[in-house]
């Protein structure tokens, strides 16, 4: 499988832990004083770089990706978390509107969050990175994949995990793609929507499945994966590896 390794430094060596570290590849940490700062009106703006979470980050608004970025979890979590159900994104992360790239990855897969009692017991007991929290009646997945057109934006999961994110009464509990995702490795598991429940394709969107996970996701309709009929005769799925299992609907 393919694999991408985003390396940074274990620890930091820098006067001020809040601010931002750029070295000569380009690795920026990121650190829940640091996303503070990030915060735009819409959410917090990622642009072009090498990101690498320092901590548990919680978010009130989505991270919004609008370049060619590679982020590693290294074991952290990043939880949406925001009682007002009136916005109309409750998604953790965005990726476009144009021309934007997420790769993401995780470097520390075995890293325990038994300390967070916060979480909800199937979150608690998962190990790694982790994107988790969205949670609303309409656009409100894990990870959002926006493109007008399939190859205008794309997402590569390359490992880390997609969980506990629903979606009431809408699409894409784990992942709503509407442009390339391209599944290399990591798990999208325990999301819910009312189809797809672990990934939602609509009529434009490309999902190529080469390994990792889709398990224990539930919807009315599609647990694992729903795909909408294409607009053209481009092939929508394909799947030369990974599993796809447990899922309801």
């Amino acid at each position: 499988n393919a694999r991408l390794v985003i390396p940074h430094p274990k620890k930091e060596k820098t006067q001020n832990e809040n601010e931002v570290i750029l070295d000569g590849i380009g690795r920026i940490r990121l650190a829940q004083s640091i996303m503070n700062k990030m915060n735009i009106k819409t959410g917090y703006k990622l642009d072009v770089g090498n990101y690498y979470l320092a901590e548990d980050i919680t978010i009130d608004k989505p991270i919004i990706v609008t370049g060619d970025v590679n982020l590693c979890l290294n074991g952290k979590i990043i939880q949406y978390s925001n009682n007002d159900m009136s916005l109309k994104y409750r998604t953790a992360i965005i990726v476009g509107p144009n021309n934007a790239t997420l790769n993401l990855c995780d470097c520390q897969p075995e890293e325990s969050h038994i300390e967070r009692t916060d979480l909800p017991d199937e979150i608690h007991d998962l190990t790694g990175g982790i994107i988790t929290g969205a949670n609303g009646d309409s656009y409100a997945s894990g990870i959002r994949v926006y493109s007008t057109t399939a190859t205008s934006n794309s997402f590569n999961l390359y490992s880390g995990t997609i969980a506990g994110n629903t979606v009431q009464k809408d699409n894409g509990g784990g992942v709503y793609n509407s442009g390339t995702f391209n599944m290399y490795g990591g798990k999208i598991t325990q999301n819910s929507a009312e189809s797809g429940g672990g990934v939602y394709l609509d009529n434009i969107g490309i999902f190529n499945i080469h390994g990792g996970e889709i398990s224990n996701n539930n919807a009315k309709y599609g647990g694992g994966v729903y795909n909408v009929k294409p607009s053209s005769s481009q092939l929508k799925l394909k799947m030369d590896g990974g599993i796809i299992t447990q899922n309801v609907a």
